[in-house]
């Protein structure tokens, strides 16, 4: 089941163009990012096992959080909050599916392939994608 919710993922990312082969120049001069599949159940009308392939970029030496910022709720989403119980308003919100698989990458990025992914071996595919939109798990990805 696992490997059938991989194969799944990994189709979905290339139909979306979020991976790709890597030419020659991001091969040599790109930045290599470790990713980890992860899975989990969902409940859609039948239990289903499903795959996220996510990045795992860590934090290391950058002492700031300018590249990690991202903004979230402040003073204002709160009061509008309060509003709406006091005032008896209608509160609904917006969730965009795959958000951070919509946003460019503005670096070259290099992902390995997983072990288990074998498509069709050819002379000219290499053990690692390009990557082209942001993944989840990406430390720059919400603020972009």
């Amino acid at each position: 089941m696992d490997q059938a919710a991989g194969f799944e993922e990994i189709s979905r990312l290339l139909d979306m163009k979020v991976l790709r082969e890597p030419t020659p120049e991001v091969r040599e001069r790109g930045t290599l990012l470790t990713t980890r599949s992860v899975y989990d159940w969902r409940n859609r009308g039948g239990w289903k096992r499903r795959c996220r392939y996510v990045a795992r970029e860590f934090k290391g030496t950058d002492r700031g959080t300018s590249a990690t910022f991202a903004p979230t709720s402040g003073i204002g989403a709160r009061l509008l909050l309060i509003a709406h119980c006091c005032l008896g308003w209608f509160l609904s919100f917006v969730d965009i599916k795959d958000a951070f698989l919509l946003v460019d990458q503005r670096e070259r990025i290099l992902v390995q392939k997983p072990t288990w992914w074998r498509m069709e071996e050819s002379a000219e595919q290499s053990n690692f994608w390009s990557l082209r939109k942001c993944l989840p798990g990406q430390r720059n990805a919400a603020s972009r």
